[in-house]
This record gives C-alpha cells, structure tokens and sequence, in this order.
C-alpha cells in the first residue's frame, strides 16, 4: 500500500494505493489535540473543536477506482476504539474490490470548513485622504487607488470573530480573494 497526499484549495486529498489483491478493510490510527470526531446522521465524519463544538473539517464521502477507471462510492467510512486508540476505518465494498483491476486508488479527502456563524463578523470600509474625517462604511464596494478630489483611497476589512483553531494549529499562509467589478483611472 503507497499514501499520496494531495494539498488543494481547502482540501488535502489522501490516496490509498492498493497495488494488489488483499483486504477490503483499511485501519488507520488518528492522533491529534484540540479536536474531536463526530459522526453525523448523514455519515459524515467531522473534526470539531473540543472546546466550542465548531465544526472546523469533515472528510467527503469516500471513493474507489481501479486501473480500468471503474468508480465505486460504496464505502463505510467509521471511527473504532482498538486498544484504547481512535482508529479511522475504510471499508470498500467487498465484492467491487474482489472483481477491481489493481491496482486501486482509495480516496478520503479532508475538506476545511472554516464557516463564520454570523456574517455581520466582517466589517468593511474604505477611507480616502481627500476627506480624512469620513468613514465610507455603508457602500455597497470597497475602493482604492486614487480619485481626483478623494485623493488616494485605501480599502479596510476586519474579520471580528474568527472561529478557533485547534491547539498548535499553525497558519502557514492565507489568502483572500476579491473580485473587481469595476475599473477607473485618475491618476495624481
């Protein structure tokens, strides 16, 4: 068995690379701090703080695919307790792995779900140096640049209640993407 991993957007993508015949169930022992995994009605499994019970990830439903490009979604994706230890099983439908060309690839992807319980958590502005003393807050977009008469013009966002991050969750980069729906030129 080979594990590839895959980091995309807001997901990390584990393949399981089956290269031969053997069995259909797949153990693999969890370790982590700060969270805890919760089973929902839907069986989907999620990974939520301990201490707030937000929802911070959940793996997507599992799939299979063999060398023939044969796909099942006939997965059970479980938590067991072996020997005092969490374990995540895979089971894959023993009848499809039993007729599957080798070898196969398992896919359990992880997807962050960083949701904000309330929208109004992000505050936005924008200011403008021609007019120091106004806070341009109840606008419909966000400005910058420069405007003849506004001077330059300077964009502000403030995300007031981030959810938590599980202990010693370290951020190695962020992003944040915005969209222009507009385009002037002033220049000073």
């Amino acid at each position: 068995m080979d594990l590839e991993y895959i980091v995309d957007g807001d997901s990390v993508k584990e393949r399981i690379i089956i290269n031969s015949p053997g069995s259909n169930v797949f153990r693999f022992e969890l370790s982590y701090q700060g969270v805890r995994l919760v089973k929902d009605g839907e069986g989907i499994i999620w990974v939520v703080d301990a201490n707030t019970g937000s929802r911070l990830m959940h793996f997507q439903k599992a799939y299979a695919e063999d060398s023939n490009e044969q796909i099942t979604q006939n997965i059970s994706t479980d938590i067991a307790m072996e020997a005092g230890k969490e374990i995540l099983v895979l089971t894959v439908d023993n009848a499809w792995i039993a007729s599957a060309a080798f070898p196969v690839v398992i896919d359990p992807t992880l997807v962050v779900s960083i949701e904000l319980a309330d929208p109004s958590n992000i505050q936005d502005a924008y200011i403008a140096g021609g007019y120091p003393n106004n806070s341009y807050y109840t606008n419909n977009y966000l400005h910058v640049g420069y405007l003849a008469g506004y001077n330059f013009i300077r964009s502000l966002i403030k995300f007031i209640d981030l959810p938590s991050l599980p202990l010693g969750a370290k951020i190695t980069s962020a992003s944040l993407n915005m969209l222009v729906v507009q385009l002037w030129m002033s220049l000073p």
